[in-house]
C-alpha cells in the first residue's frame, strides 16, 4: 500500500461580515417618583458670594436680596425697568 501525504495550502480569504440584526424593543418607563418637598423661598435661601469683590459691602446674605441689588443696578435704580 502507497503512503498518501497531503500538503495544506494557504488559508483562504475571510469572508463578508453578516448583515446587523434588527434592534430590539423599547423598555417601559418606570413609575414618577413622588414630588419633593417645596424649597424655602429666597428671603429664606442663604447666600454666599462666590467672589466677595463682585459686591459692594456689606454682601447680600440672602438670594432675594442679591436679585434686588443686581435688578438696582440694570435698570438704573428703577430708571429704566427691566423688560
Amino acid at each position: 500500500m502507497a503512503m498518501i501525504s497531503f500538503i495544506a495550502g494557504a488559508t483562504g480569504a475571510q469572508g463578508p461580515t453578516g448583515a446587523a440584526g434588527a434592534t430590539g424593543a423599547a423598555g417601559a418607563t418606570g413609575a414618577a417618583g413622588a414630588t419633593g418637598a417645596a424649597g424655602a423661598d429666597g428671603d429664606a435661601t442663604a447666600y454666599t458670594p462666590a467672589n466677595d469683590t463682585h459686591w459692594v459691602d456689606p454682601n447680600p446674605t440672602t438670594i432675594a436680596a442679591a436679585l434686588d441689588r443686581i435688578a438696582a443696578v440694570v435698570s438704573v435704580s428703577g430708571v429704566t425697568p427691566i423688560p
